[in-house]
């Protein structure tokens, strides 16, 4: 007796004597109806033709079965009574709010916790550093017992040429120069005292001019320097990177309260780095903890609330008010400093009357009745006075610039300019690695496809300091409709191919491009190949040649980066962290420096 098939998929009709393991070919899976789709879960054939859907051949094989899968449950006419329950969302709360319900700055700090990693451990292990007991401040103390100092050391305070005897020595008065000595143009005199002179030999002869106590023993200075920094963020935590080599665990510290962080951090020996950051947010100080590595400190902030940082410190923060109003007096004190030397080296001689101005004044002469004897004198020391300041505060505005300090520091601050940089092509290319290798100086180890995501940093370049908004986009292509909600207000794009993957390279002319122009079309776009070391890597050369290809050489990466008209080709490695930098750097270049591009004129024939 012939029995039907209950499997779905199948319908046939079998014979139970004969029904074997591969009798029946059917769908173990579900039905699945999506955006016109038509399918079944357990493969991969899609179809909007419901006849086509119903012809879909079973992908598994098994027995026959006679037994009729159970029928759906009938929903109850009565309708089920439901206890009601209050759902009470809360929005996100105002900048005001936040404002007003933020923790105070004078709030006590704790220590944060300290993690050494194994490779610095390893490298302070190497080095024989030992603590020593600091001498006196020069000139001012006694040399420490626990040092000896032999029988005819020179005193090392500057100016004095005493030599040690024995206890008596300690008992003298010792008179030397506590500035440092000033070499300049052909004049020689030491910063504490105001006697110039000519002669090298009587520089060495001059006399101190502060008095104190023997220094037999040189002190070993901290040198307090400047560390470059970097930040970067995630939904619940915010990185703070200090690039200092060899950190020592035992002389660093950070403290922190909830809005403050207080950084003390000493390298290379006699390396010191200070700094006090007033945070955006606010942060759980608990959760938060400081991790040394061989060439860097990484100071992980945990966020008390999950809400993106616009900037890593608050701009009506003390210290960040602070460095402005110091660096505001720095260049006002470097600037009467540069005018007071131009008029200390201008004669008496200087304050008369050129050539040319004395033609100048003739010529007025006769135009109209010459004025008082006195009020021409007055006038014209007032005229040339006038010059010398306009001439030396153009000096000075031209030496800056030519040192490539900024005119205000603080105005630049004010005005920092804001890029935001999308990053797009193919899955799989590099451009979560590019970007996480950039913010993080290290490379990932697990590959996990993104969908969207964004990274925050600042940098410096050609002497602008830039924020920089990082967008990572999904290449994949059930994502084109998402990455396409990126591209407003992008100031450059970064297309991205692999150079070992031919396919990614092509990807660039026939989609990438095209996107990119349609919805931007007056961005400035930078060429990238990443995975710069797959060329020289023999299984991915081995590869290819079984395909008849070959990884992407340079020239042909010049080649598309002129035919989609973009700035510059560029290639990179993330994994050996080459030319990562020099990506961002090019891509801010791009925007700050734009290149107009000429419309050609056509002919006109008569």
């Amino acid at each position: 007796m012939a029995l039907l098939c209950y499997n779905k998929g199948c319908g046939q009709k079998f014979d139970p004597e004969k029904n074997t393991q591969d009798s029946c070919l059917y769908h173990p899976g579900l039905p699945i109806f999506h955006d016109a789709l038509k399918g079944w879960s357990c493969c991969k054939k899609r179809t909007t033709d419901f006849s086509e859907f119903l012809s879909i051949k079973g992908c598994t094989k098994g027995y026959h079965s006679n037994e009729k899968p159970p029928e759906p449950e009938e929903a109850s006419s009565e309708p089920k009574v439901k206890t009601s329950t209050e759902v009470i969302i809360q929005g996100p709360k105002s900048a005001e709010m936040m404002e007003r319900e933020r923790p105070s700055s004078d709030e006590p700090k704790q220590l944060l916790p300290v993690k050494v990693s194994g490779s610095l451990a390893q490298a302070l292990s190497k080095l024989d550093l030992t603590r020593k007991d600091h001498p006196p401040v020069q000139g001012s103390a006694d040399t420490p017992a626990s040092l000896e100092v032999s029988a005819g050391t020179t005193c090392k305070n500057s100016g004095c040429k005493a030599v040690y005897q024995g206890e008596e020595s300690d008992r003298e008065t010792c008179t030397f120069h506590p500035g440092v000595p000033v070499f300049h143009e052909g004049m020689k005199y030491w910063s504490c005292c105001g006697m110039k002179t000519t002669d090298f030999t009587a520089f060495l002869e001059q006399k101190g001019c502060s008095r104190g106590k023997h220094t037999w023993v040189k002190k070993q200075d901290k040198k307090l320097v400047s560390c470059r920094q970097d930040w970067h963020q995630t939904g619940s935590q915010v990185v703070v990177t200090i690039y200092a080599k060899t950190p020592l665990p035992n002389l660093s510290s950070v403290k922190a309260n909830r809005t403050t962080l207080d950084i003390h951090i000493t390298f290379e020996g006699d390396k010191v780095f200070q700094a006090e950051l007033d945070l955006w947010g606010v942060i759980n100080v608990e959760k938060s903890f400081l991790n040394m590595l061989p060439s860097k400190v990484e100071i992980t902030l945990k966020k008390e609330n999950a809400v993106t940082w616009a900037r890593l410190e608050h701009p009506q923060g003390k210290s960040q008010m602070l460095r402005q109003q110091q660096q505001l007096e720095t260049d006002s004190l470097e600037s009467q400093k540069a005018r007071g030397a131009h008029l200390e080296e201008e004669s008496d001689d200087s304050l008369s009357w050129s050539e040319e101005e004395e033609e100048e004044w003739e010529e007025g002469e006769k135009s109209q009745a010459p004025p008082a004897s006195h009020d021409s004198d007055g006038n014209r020391i007032q005229l040339l006075f006038g010059r010398r300041r306009l001439q030396l505060t153009g000096e000075s505005e031209r030496e800056r610039e030519s040192r490539g300090d900024p005119k205000d520091s603080s105005l630049q601050i004010r005005r920092m300019q804001t890029i935001k940089c999308v990053v797009v092509g193919d899955g799989a290319v590099g451009k979560t690695c590019l970007l996480i290798s950039y913010t993080t100086n290290a490379f990932p180890e697990e590959y996990i496809p993104t969908v969207f995501d964004n990274y925050s940093a600042q940098m410096t370049v050609d002497g602008r300091m830039v924020s920089l908004n990082l967008w990572d986009t999904a290449g994949q292509e059930e994502y084109d409709r998402l990455r396409t909600l990126s591209y407003p207000q992008t100031n450059v794009f970064v297309i991205c191919f692999s150079i070992g993957s031919p396919s990614s390279y092509a990807n660039v002319r026939h989609k990438w491009h095209p996107e990119v122009s349609h919805h931007c079309p007056n961005v400035p776009i930078l060429l990238v190949g990443t995975k710069k070391d797959l060329r020289s890597n023999t299984e991915t050369v081995k590869k290819l040649k079984e395909q008849s290809l070959g990884p992407t050489t340079p020239q042909q990466g010049t080649s598309l980066a002129k035919q989609i008209g973009a700035v510059k080709y560029l290639e990179c490695s993330a994994l050996n962290q080459e030319g990562v930098r020099e990506v961002f750097a090019e891509a801010v270049r791009a925007v700050l420096y734009p290149v107009t591009k000429k419309n050609s004129k056509k002919c006109l024939l008569l």
